[in-house]
């Protein structure tokens, strides 16, 4: 689920950059162009740091002949989170909501993974 973000922020990236208005090199347009380079340079170095961190993403520790599953939401707050913890299979989960009368209380959910892309 995690590559699955990652991926979808370099699309939203690439989209930001196809949508960035055209340039013109004449004299009343320069200080535009310049905003323009400005920002894709930032879009590009973003994408990098995205391509890191897909290259250096783990989420497993394998040491010492046994695999630790790191989770990113000891108590995740909703389906999604549940699902970037690597619960891809709908079902009945726990989660602890952040908000209203469940206010950090356990809850057992049914969460569907499938539709609309899950969580």
């Amino acid at each position: 689920m995690h590559l699955v973000a990652l991926d979808l922020a370099k699309e939203s990236i690439t989209k930001a950059k196809e949508l960035q208005p055209d340039c013109f090199n004449d004299s009343s347009n320069i200080s535009e162009c310049g905003a323009k380079e400005k920002v894709l340079a930032y879009l590009d170095f973003a994408n990098k740091l995205i391509e890191e961190a897909k290259q250096n993403f783990s989420i497993c520790d394998v040491t010492k002949n046994h695999t630790k599953i790191v989770l990113l939401h000891e108590k995740p707050k909703d389906c999604s989170e549940v699902m970037e913890n690597g619960n891809n299979k709908s079902g009945v989960y726990t989660i602890w909501p952040s908000h209203g009368e469940f206010h950090f209380k356990q809850l057992t959910v049914y969460c569907d993974m499938d539709t609309d892309g899950g969580g």
